[in-house]
């Protein structure tokens, strides 16, 4: 599987103006076996800049991660980051399926240190409600909710 995205919108403060970029993102998903995936993207590999004022320009972003299903109810991720600004940051994260269709999540990631947990619930397959909460150093507890929809 080989996904693209070539879009991005920075809108500032009617104080410093507005602007509009295009970037890139491009990443491809390998499936090793049924229950092992592997992938890696990257984020931005344009370099694209967003001011004139010393060379200010969105970082790029390179990733790799894989992920193991134990079981049905038991999913394990991990993930590398390299931001070509910032030194290599980790991830690792579970996912708990007690029932069906209700998830629990729980993750954790370095530099800064992050740790993050939420539930989830789909609805027929096709809407998924989750809601979930990020503790950083530098934020303190940031609360997070999603809807999605996915189109058949």
């Amino acid at each position: 599987e080989i996904s693209t995205r070539d879009w991005s919108s920075d809108v500032c403060s009617s104080d410093l103006g507005n602007s509009i970029k295009a970037t890139g993102e491009a990443g491809m998903l390998a499936e090793i076996t049924p229950k092992w995936n592997v992938g890696f993207a990257v984020v931005n590999f344009t370099r694209t800049q967003i001011s004139a004022y010393q060379e200010d320009r969105l970082t790029t972003v390179l990733r790799i991660g894989s992920s193991y299903r134990f079981s049905d109810r038991l999913l394990t991720c991990i993930e590398g980051e390299k931001n070509i600004e910032y030194g290599f940051r980790g991830k690792a994260g579970v996912e708990y399926m007690p029932m069906k269709n209700f998830h629990f999540r729980a993750g954790f990631a370095t530099q800064p240190i992050e740790i993050n947990a939420g539930v989830g619930y789909a609805f027929k397959g096709l809407y998924f409600l989750d809601f979930g909460s990020a503790y950083t150093q530098q934020l303190g507890w940031s609360p997070n909710v999603s809807f999605t929809y996915k189109m058949k």
